[in-house]
This record gives C-alpha cells, structure tokens and sequence, in this order.
C-alpha cells in the first residue's frame, strides 16, 4: 500500500515536470518546395520554460542564447510643377536605392528556410487600389493596380498594371536578377518596358527598378516588412523617376496584407498616393 501510495504522489509531478520541457515542433519547413509544419514533440529540459511565438501563436523553442548573427503635354495634370517636390522625390529615390546595398553588404547571410524558398519557383499575385493626385492640388483620382511576379532563384518576371480613369494609367514588363537573400533583406534589379499614359499624352520606354523588402520577422512562408520600389523612366521625352514604400503584414501562410503610398513623377510632374491591398504568394 505503501509503494502504491508513493505512486500516486510522484507520478503526477513526474509528469508535470516532464510537460513543463515538451515543447511542440511546430517550425515551418520546406519540402520540395511545399511549406508544411513540423508535429514533433521533443523534450528537453534547458528549454522548459522558455518560448518564443511566431505569426501563430504556436510554441516553438528559443535558443538559450542570443547570438548576434520640358513640355509637359498634360493638359490637366496640374500640381504646378515646382522644383520643392521633385527635388525632394530625387532624394527619396537615392536614399531608397542607396540603403539596401549598405544593408546587403552588412547583413547576416538568410538561414536555409528563406534559401530553400528563394531557390523554388515563385508565384506572387498583387492586387490593391487607393487614390492619387497631384502635389499642390485637392484634386485625387482612384486607381487600382495589379502585380503579377515569378521568381526562381536568380532569375524573376514581373509584370504590373495601373489603371485610373483620371489619373496616370500604365504597365510594365520587366525581367528581375535577383541576388541572394541576405537574413533581413531580400530583392533585386528589375528592367523592361514601361508605359504611362495621362488623358493624351503617352510615354513609351526603358525603365530601371529596384524592388526590395526589408524583412522584420520571419516565420516560414510568412514575413513582417517594409517593401521599397525606387525606379527611373527613360521615355522620348525625358526621364521620369519614383518611389513605391509598402508595409506588408502577413495575414495566412499565403496571403498578405499591404499597405502604402508611392510618389512618382509624369513629364515632371509629381503625383502622390496611398493605397492597399492583398498579395497571394504560392
């Protein structure tokens, strides 16, 4: 009786202390480019205790240490065309195609999660509407754009619309080279054809891109970040140039939700909006 007694005392706190170190193993991983998550239990000990959570509020152990790893030819585009905003743009834009170079260069390389899922095939579909206008105007149009990219490794595709029924529609085709990820930045170079039109006017040209995303948290297919896209427009008529900033809050392993503003300029003349949206990426 007594053995039995002692039994009954000690394997509850047995048990409860083996529980206080199983922790589940719910980390992302990628198998032949299909995310899925761990079911594992493992225990141990030095971790009891100690947690940290992703986007899901799982449990997933922490490391016990923290290691540091001219004419314009726009009848009513308005917006004055002074040179307090579209020097202020040109500033933006060079710091925004400036600062991911520096961050490359100083940051940790990505862990294998984020190579696997940069050396499979990409499929991303953007879609977001807002309104835009001129500086120095009341004036403000709607518009929806829509991206569509394709990436693998090195090589990537990307294709964007704009469409507004008052203000600066267009579209591109652009092919992207793509660098490796580093742990907090991912992007690349993108260049192609681009058109943008307002009421008559349409310019047809070359334009150079670069779209990036600074990645605050990582969970699997998920990510918290600011995307940036600065690019310049060579066009018959001159050289047009803007920049795109995006906050993007994961939402579900494949969808996104984004929020922004972009400024650009249309035989320069600067237009400024703000928009949002969702990005379903496979």
């Amino acid at each position: 009786m007594r053995a039995l007694a002692a039994a009954v005392v000690l394997l509850p706190t047995f048990a409860l202390a083996q529980s206080e170190g199983e922790v589940v193993d719910d980390r992302p991983v990628m198998d032949r480019c299909f995310w899925g998550r761990g079911a594992s239990v493992s225990f141990r000990p030095e971790l009891a205790g100690s947690y940290r959570y992703g986007f899901t509020g799982s449990a997933s152990p922490s490391p016990s240490s923290s290691g540091s790893s001219g004419s314009s030819g726009v009848p009513s585009l308005g917006g004055g065309g002074g040179k307090g905003p579209e020097a202020l743009l040109v500033a933006a834009v060079v710091v925004a195609a400036a600062l991911p170079i520096i961050v490359y260069i100083a940051d940790s390389p990505a862990d294998e999660v984020t190579m696997a899922r940069y050396n499979c095939p990409l499929f991303e579909l953007d879609a977001w509407g807002g309104a835009e206008g001129p500086t120095g105007t009341p004036t403000w149009a709607a518009v929806a754009s829509t991206r569509f990219r394709l990436t693998s490794g090195l090589a990537g595709l990307v294709a964007q619309v704009d469409a507004s029924p008052s203000s600066v529609s267009g579209f591109s085709v652009e092919a992207m080279l793509r660098p490796p990820p580093r742990q907090h930045l991912e992007g690349g170079l993108a260049a192609g054809f681009r058109r943008s039109a307002f009421d008559t006017a349409v310019r047809d040209g070359f334009e150079v891109a670069l779209p990036h995303e600074y990645v605050l948290v990582r969970d699997g297919p998920r990510s918290l970040g600011v995307e940036l896209r600065p690019h310049v427009f060579f066009h018959q008529r001159g050289v047009d140039l803007g920049v795109e900033a995006a906050v993007r809050v994961p939402v579900t392993d494949f969808l996104t939700f984004r929020a922004g503003a972009r400024a650009f300029t249309f035989d320069w003349h600067t237009v400024i909006g703000f928009n949002a949206g969702l990005a379903l990426h496979l």
